[in-house]
């Protein structure tokens, strides 16, 4: 099956006023295939939020983005059609009613269906008659995510989606999202700053610092690539003399003892306290490098 996004050397920069560059986004090289969930994870300021609105709005300086094999700068309409967004603040009329907004901004899309729409904010337990200026960040939240599964878009970006959510619905968010990919059609990339929530639903993990991709992987690959271990200082030392550097990720001393993120582990570490990493622990231990 064709890949479902594929972003190839995207470069993307904003200036000041006087032409100093600001931030950019440099070199990004990936693909998204159907049927699964990306994680893109990073530090406040990494670029995750730049990459996905740059992507989304098909701004970008250098590179190039195909949507299921057809090139974002030559089909603009039709790519973006393809692709949904959950992104506060939203990009919907705040003066109208979720209701209204659905039937305005629906037919903008080919495949809208306002019954499924309606549906789903019936689910999400979002009031429909009043404006979208009056429900909290969480229930916009919920209508951004009701409208994506109202036109249904191959790929879904969600920034920060569950930040406004309250502990029950967080779990019935990801639920929504594990629906949404399982007919092995549709794709999700969503930046959370709530690594657990990744380790949960992610299927792929990728790791964002400084404007650059430093991490893209699996994370059948990742647990089978990559080890946490916990010892003393004094096994840690001598561990060291038989790893080689390329293989020790990132290292955190804690008092008397060490914890390691290390690649391609061997058998020196059967005395050391293991297990696989966590989303997080791939995430502070990558960018302390």
């Amino acid at each position: 099956m064709n890949e479902m996004l594929k972003v190839k050397s995207l470069e993307y920069s904003y200036k000041s006023l006087t032409g100093k560059k600001l931030f950019s986004i440099e070199n990004i090289d990936f693909q998204i295939s159907p049927g699964y969930i990306y994680g893109l994870v990073g530090r406040n300021g990494a670029g995750k939020t730049t990459l996905i609105k740059t992507i989304l709005k098909g701004n970008f300086k250098k590179g190039a983005v195909w949507i299921d094999d057809l090139s974002m700068v030559q089909n603009p309409v039709k790519t973006k059609e393809k692709m949904g967004f959950i992104i506060y603040p939203e990009m919907m009329l705040r003066n109208r009613t979720a209701y209204e907004n659905g039937h305005i901004f629906g037919n903008l899309y080919p495949d809208w269906n306002q019954e499924r729409y309606v549906d789903k904010l019936k689910e999400f337990g979002v009031d429909m008659d009043v404006n979208l200026s009056e429900l909290s960040k969480g229930n916009e939240m919920k209508v951004m995510a009701a409208f994506a599964w109202g036109h249904r878009p191959e790929i879904l970006f969600a920034d920060e989606p569950s930040a406004g959510f309250d502990p029950v619905f967080r779990k019935e968010f990801l639920r929504f999202l594990q629906e949404y990919v399982e007919d092995g059609n549709h794709s999700v990339l969503i930046s959370t700053h709530i690594t657990e929530d990744l380790d949960k639903v992610a299927d792929y993990l990728m790791i964002m610092d400084a404007g650059k991709l430093v991490l893209n992987s699996s994370m059948e690959d990742i647990w089978d690539s990559y080890t946490m271990i916990k010892c003393s200082r004094t096994q840690f030392e001598r561990l060291k003399e038989s790893i080689a550097s390329d293989c020790l990720v990132g290292v955190k001393y804690k008092g008397d003892n060490v914890e390691a993120l290390l690649k391609s582990a061997d058998e020196n570490i059967q005395k050391c306290e293991v297990w696989k990493p966590q989303v997080s622990e791939m995430l502070r231990y990558v960018i302390m490098k």
